[in-house]
């Protein structure tokens, strides 16, 4: 989840069950765009590639079967049928999302914790207690919100909003969106004409914005953040646009450790960094050094190296992401804020005010995360977290055994 980052397969899954339809929206963007997949063009790249156009078969079958799971569009998207991405001795490490689903459940198994998590105001609330930064809210509109200060109820009521009271630059998102979808970013408004001037260069009527806003996410709820201003070095590789670092931790018995990171990178026209968004760049960081080692664009038959930023030209590989040391300290800090979750996930953005939490994700993308280490999750260290986490599962159940006996008497079963 990021309101700042081809397609990724565990971010349209995720996605499936909280965006509304999208066919009468012009102004919002509620629901990725379709891309069917090309089996020709697959079987003729993987010809081109392997000198077979059956022979992968075999190999994701051992893959499916495996303990990764993983589905042969996911096989497709990883582009693990191309021996020049990936060593064939790596692929038995991928996980796909039917697998990451059973991992997340034996590793995260206090299921009540998530909605903290899920909810961004309530993540927020859990930071902001620890110390923690996140953006700060400026605006919520939802239909049971009890109208008054910064807050809206009603369609007119979030017109006159958008016009006289929210301050600009602004960034608008669902309260329980994923992917940036259903966000916006906006610059200032003209009040005489009613016109929103967006990032992306459109101008749009603020009363159309307000219904769009209204109809898709009155129920669930929609909020407006300050637009952050990106750490000066963000903006000599992507321009004026937040760039955030994907950081996944994991649960040991000594404390959280960073598990991966990813640094999301806006590109094009784009002005929030989902990977999934066509040209967007997907970077590897060194965990003890915090340098690029490399980078890719796409997924499928479009992933490809990328060198330089096709807007800037920066050189991106060596190049150490701004404020490493403090972002793994901020997200060592998060997980430690969240200690129900053994793996969780944090975009974390380097601003000029510091680090900044952007999104907390309770189900860490792993295509995403796999995609840009061009390594998978299982293997060793994967394996080391799970027993400790079931190690964790079963202190955690024999003490819910003495909570219930001790409040309902000896005979009660959990």
């Amino acid at each position: 989840m990021t309101n700042a980052a081809a397609d990724t397969t565990a971010e349209s899954t995720a996605a499936e069950s909280t965006a509304p339809p999208a066919a009468s929206f012009a102004i919002l963007e509620t629901e990725r765009p379709k891309k069917p997949q090309d089996m020709n063009a697959f079987l003729r790249a993987i010809l081109a590639a392997t000198g077979s156009s059956v022979r992968f078969l075999p190999e994701w079958l051992k893959l499916y079967t495996g303990p990764g799971k993983l589905l042969f569009e996911e096989y497709l998207n990883l582009r693990l049928w191309d021996p020049e991405f990936y060593p064939r001795s790596e692929l038995k490490s991928f996980i796909g999302n039917w697998g990451m689903v059973k991992l997340w459940r034996a590793v995260n198994f206090i299921q009540e914790s998530r909605a903290l998590a899920t909810h961004k105001l309530a993540a927020a609330a859990v930071l902001e207690a620890h110390g923690l930064s996140s953006p700060p809210l400026l605006g919520m509109h939802a239909a049971g919100a009890i109208s008054g200060d910064k807050r809206t109820s009603t369609e007119k009521e979030l017109e006159d909003f958008l016009i006289h009271t929210l301050s600009y630059p602004a960034f608008g998102k669902p309260l329980q969106g994923l992917q940036s979808l259903g966000s916006i970013s906006l610059d200032s408004v003209d009040a005489e004409t009613g016109l929103i001037s967006c990032a992306d260069g459109r101008e749009v009527p603020a009363a159309a914005l307000a219904k769009e806003i209204h109809d898709a996410y009155a129920k669930s709820g929609y909020i407006f953040q300050p637009r952050l201003v990106p750490h000066d070095d963000v903006r000599k590789v992507c321009g004026g646009r937040i760039a955030t670092v994907r950081v996944v931790t994991i649960a040991m018995e000594d404390g959280p450790q960073v598990f991966r990171a990813s640094w999301k990178i806006p590109a094009g026209s784009n002005g929030a960094d989902n990977f999934w968004r066509t040209g967007n760049i997907l970077a590897a960081i060194d965990l003890d050094t915090g340098t690029v080692t490399g980078a890719v664009s796409g997924a499928g038959l479009s992933m490809q190296e990328v060198e330089k930023h096709p807007d800037t030209g920066a050189a991106l590989k060596g190049l150490k992401v701004p404020l490493w040391e403090e972002i793994c300290k901020t997200a060592l800090a998060a997980a430690a804020a969240f200690p129900d979750f053994g793996l969780i996930g944090f975009d974390i953005a380097a601003t000029r005010d510091g680090p900044i939490v952007i999104e907390v994700n309770d189900t860490p993308d792993a295509p995403m995360v796999q995609i840009a280490q061009r390594k998978g999750m299982l293997g060793p260290q994967m394996t080391a977290f799970v027993e400790t986490r079931q190690r964790a599962f079963a202190a955690w159940k024999a003490e819910q055994k003495k909570i219930m006996r001790r409040e309902y008497g000896p005979g009660t079963k959990k």
